[in-house]
């Protein structure tokens, strides 16, 4: 798969996500994500389309810098692909516009959009 061809699909991702056209809810179980690692997962979110689980979240793991020979904590942006067993399909590269999905998602999914509204309306 090229790269150029999966920035254009998060780019559509995007799209239908600030549209209203994707639907993301939390994750329920975020053990799946980190079992038989360090890593630490505290905030996911799953799209169900096509019978398959889109699973975007943000992945907190140790890393070793040798010249300094110390461990340091990193994060990345995650986008897999899983089915309905909790089994990962595909993992995504991490390409650029991960970003701005993560915005999207969380922005979609908390509700902050309707609640500003509402505070801003409560003004008039």
């Amino acid at each position: 798969m090229k790269e150029a061809d999966v920035v254009q699909a998060i780019k559509e991702l995007i799209r239908k996500t600030n549209e209203g056209g994707l639907e993301w809810r939390p994750t329920g179980d975020l053990r799946a994500l980190t079992r038989g690692t360090n890593d630490i997962v505290d905030e996911s979110f799953d799209c169900f389309q096509d019978g398959k689980i889109l699973r975007l979240y943000n992945r907190k793991y140790l890393w070793y810098h040798p010249p300094s020979e110390r461990q340091y904590w990193d994060d990345e942006l995650v986008l897999e692909l899983w089915d309905n067993y909790e089994r990962r399909l595909y993992r995504f590269p991490p390409v650029g516009p991960l970003n701005v999905l993560w915005e999207a998602v969380q922005r979609k999914s908390s509700g902050v959009e309707d609640y500003v509204s509402f505070i801003l309306a409560e003004q008039v």
